[in-house]
């Protein structure tokens, strides 16, 4: 597998870490190498950072990541700023284009983002132009799809969100932009819906009021992750927001699913469902060290748990009585999990 930036950036890290530890253990009299182990490995580490900062241009130090965070905000904002400019740009001038004029500016103006994309690709070492031009590409082609269907009277179809994850998906990896991995797995898991929701019978207008097609689509994608070599931690954590967040939805409204039950108990099962979920993303998070898998375990168990205390006692109860069993909740958290911390440091060599 191809090295990448973010590879580099760990291995880094790691190097860092491993000249602080030996640099310890030596002062403690643990371990002593000799002065030619010492420039054999100080050598073998410079020649892999002087690697990496000329081929990634990796962050050497702590002040160069802090800058880097402000540099991938301000990219971010930069790019949806502009993608949001060309798109009112183009309303604005368009009563002034004729016909041929305005099918030639919305397919120059996809193809000349993918060719600015690719240019800097080449010739931008950090990466931050490239990823604002891949964002403008996306928002071109998205612009390009809509207005031609709407030049030409064509019709809508669930196909384009296809085609619009898919060509996310490219610029994501040629630009190594999370943002437009993420937004192209979203738009994949959405299409998946409406496929899912057509096979059914089910117009693919209509799949976004079922929120159990959505739970389909996640569970389809959490199932391609064995076979994914580069995306598979990020469609993970992307399919089990999707799924969360499907179960969280008919957990407090049940009039969209396609169970023919009585409304409380839909609600139940998927609230049970919905638990049972988040403590699975839990522990599968500390097993398996994805902290984002683990985050969103635990912020769904507890959003999911406060509403539902808000909606069973708001009204039965006092409302200080109500925040008490709040906090009395939380602190149980905090115990269990200091527990289940406990015990992992146990297991931990």
């Amino acid at each position: 597998m191809a090295l990448t930036r973010i590879d580099a950036e760990q291995h880094a890290e790691q190097i860092h870490a491993f000249k602080a530890e030996l640099s310890r253990l030596e002062r403690e009299k643990l371990l002593c190498l000799s002065k030619e182990q010492h420039q054999i490995i100080d050598q073998h580490h410079s020649q892999l950072i002087k690697h990496y900062r000329k081929t990634f241009n990796i962050d050497s130090n702590d002040k160069a990541k802090q800058l880097s965070l402000g540099m991938r905000i301000a990219s971010l904002l930069g790019a949806l700023a502009l993608a949001a400019s060309v798109w009112f740009l183009f309303y604005q001038l368009w009563d002034l284009l004729s016909l041929f004029s305005q099918t030639a500016v919305v397919i120059g103006a996809s193809v000349a983002s993918f060719a600015l994309t690719l240019w800097l690709k080449v010739r931008d070492t950090d990466g931050y132009f490239c990823k604002m031009a891949g964002t403008l590409a996306l928002a071109c082609l998205a612009l390009n799809t809509y207005v031609l269907g709407d030049i030409y009277n064509l019709p809508s179809s669930h196909h384009i969100l296809g085609i619009l994850g898919s060509y996310a998906l490219l610029l994501g990896h040629n630009t190594q932009s999370r943002v437009l991995l993420i937004a192209a797995w979203l738009l994949l898991a959405s299409y998946a819906s409406m496929l899912i929701g057509q096979a059914l019978g089910i117009g693919w207008q209509q799949a976004y009021e079922h929120p159990e097609l959505w739970l389909g689509s996640a569970i389809l994608l959490y199932l391609v992750v064995p076979l994914l070599q580069r995306d598979g931690v990020l469609v993970k954590n992307v399919s089990t927001w999707i799924g969360l967040s499907a179960l969280s939805i008919l957990a407090f409204w049940a009039s969209s699913s396609f169970l023919p039950w009585p409304t409380f108990w839909v609600e139940n099962l998927y609230l049970a469902l919905a638990l049972i979920a988040c403590c699975s993303c839990i522990y599968l998070g500390i097993a398996q060290k994805n902290i984002w898998q683990y985050r969103l375990g635990t912020c769904f168990a507890l959003t999911i748990l406060l509403a539902k205390a808000f909606d069973w006692f708001w009204d039965l109860i006092p409302h200080a009585v109500f925040f008490l069993l709040v906090s009395l909740a939380a602190i149980g958290v905090l115990f269990a999990l200091k527990r289940q911390r406990k015990l992992t440091q146990q297991e931990a060599p």
